[in-house]
């Protein structure tokens, strides 16, 4: 019963943390970035994430005391997420220099 509580909280904080936190941060980020006009404007933006992120000093140590393995699924998830890309040999490894290679390659067999 232990250790299905500790998977669950464990798969809880690996899946959770990315989709909302991280994902919902960039989101926002990228949203309010756009909207910056000046240096100024973008400097005092930059330090106003920089310290809004400062509540998260208090959050982590209460997420590890509640799922203390959470770090060690985000690294196999990561590790498993770029085996596969290198093994199905995906285009997420490959420079852009040889992607567009590629495209043009590609549109010169289709003209000729």
């Amino acid at each position: 019963r232990a250790i299905a509580r500790e998977a669950l909280r464990t798969s809880l904080v690996t899946s959770l943390v990315p989709i909302y936190v991280v994902g919902g941060m960039v989101s926002v980020y990228n949203l309010l970035r756009c909207r910056q006009d000046s240096s100024g404007e973008l400097m005092a933006f930059h330090t106003g994430s920089a310290m809004a992120l400062y509540p998260f000093v208090h959050l982590i140590p209460v997420l590890d005391r509640w799922a203390p393995r959470w770090i060690g699924g985000h690294v196999l998830g990561f590790v498993s997420f770029f085996a596969w890309l290198y093994y199905s040999d995906n285009d997420l490894l490959k420079a852009d220099g040889a992607l567009q290679l590629r495209d043009e390659l590609a549109r010169k067999r289709q003209t000729e």
